[in-house]
């Protein structure tokens, strides 16, 4: 059973949480003021961390920083719950903090539910990678056990639940749902809507070089670099292979754009390749010397002057200008209105 750390001034509302949690075989950890959360994280050593950010007078954003910060404990995911402000301001805490993750409140707690699997899936999976190079057969078991236990865990939870088991994303299937909503939102009250598609370039480099376990890591760390530097309201998902998309509600095209660059910069340079997929294997180094990891982007938005018909002709737009965006040399982004 994985435990998760809940720091809240709210006794009402994580009292109402216990049996939800228990019900995804995690057990939760009360803790009603921020003195007590380092000391109780190393003595618990939970699989996430769970903070309020506007209680105590925002001291959550304290409380993470110095959670990242701790030998013990700067390795447990923490998902930070904060209230609406401006997507900059949010943005900015967040990462300042050093948080995985954040929700805008208000929340549903099939939401949160959703992010903790999420983040606890993760968690396990840089764990088994971290122990790779290392021999011991019964840490690794118990970790593929654990893991196995989270995804049947998140199959057993509602169907709009649906999470990517190798990136703890979205799927698909909970794309095509989203999509449909916000794109008849969006045309229902004349408000602003972009859609952006994601490849990774040349990924097969990666697993011709290093093997399929390196490429889901890899894929593991775009996802959370599109996590990280997407705005507070984005939803990201992967769909298949190396796509992903992104769907950014009241995002005109203007901002499409600067969010895709700004995305596909983070995937630029993110540092993928570590000392715990190299180790001491000179081949592999020498093969990797030279890979640089890129994505091609394409944006589409609303409202636009091109005529579409629904939402998968909207989908299939931001597809057709990341087609061009590779077809014209890779690691750019590009916009329908560039077509």
């Amino acid at each position: 059973m994985s435990k998760i750390l809940y720091m809240d001034d709210n006794r009402a509302f994580i009292d109402s949480l216990e049996s939800l949690f228990a019900s995804n075989q995690s057990q939760l950890i009360a803790i009603y003021s921020p003195v007590n959360v380092q000391q109780v994280a190393e003595n618990e050593l939970p699989e996430l961390v769970i903070l309020d950010g506007d209680s105590f007078d925002r001291q959550g954003f304290q409380v993470c920083k110095i959670l990242k910060q701790k030998r013990k404990t700067k390795g447990i995911p923490v998902l930070l719950l904060v209230s609406e402000q401006s997507m900059d301001d949010v943005r900015k805490d967040c990462q300042n903090s050093g948080a995985d993750d954040c929700l805008i409140k208000p929340i549903s707690t099939q939401e949160l539910i959703t992010r903790a699997v999420t983040l606890i899936k993760k968690f396990y999976l840089l764990s088994r990678l971290d122990h790779r190079s290392k021999k011991d057969v019964e840490v690794r078991d118990k970790l593929s056990r654990e893991i196995e236990r989270l995804h049947q865990a998140s199959r057993g939870m509602e169907e709009t639940a649906v999470i990517d088991r190798v990136t703890g994303l979205y799927n698909q299937d909970y794309f095509y749902d989203r999509l449909k909503k916000e794109y008849n939102r969006a045309v229902r009250y004349e408000s602003a809507l972009s859609v952006l598609s994601v490849d990774i370039d040349f990924f097969e480099r990666v697993i011709e070089s290093l093997g399929h376990d390196a490429g889901d890591y890899v894929l593991m760390k775009i996802a959370n670099a599109l996590l990280v530097n997407s705005n507070v309201r984005a939803v990201v998902c992967r769909m298949e292979g190396t796509l992903f998309a992104v769907l950014l509600p009241e995002t005109d095209a203007q901002g499409g754009v600067f969010e895709a660059e700004r995305l596909r910069v983070a995937i630029n340079q993110t540092e993928y390749i570590d000392e715990s997929l190299l180790g001491t294997d000179k081949d592999k180094r020498r093969k990797m010397d030279d890979l640089k990891i890129t994505a091609s982007l394409g944006v589409a938005s609303l409202p636009n002057e091109i005529p579409i018909k629904n939402e998968s002709d909207f989908f299939a737009m931001s597809r057709k200008a990341m087609d061009r965006a590779k077809m014209s040399g890779k690691n750019k982004t590009v916009s329908i209105a560039d077509l």
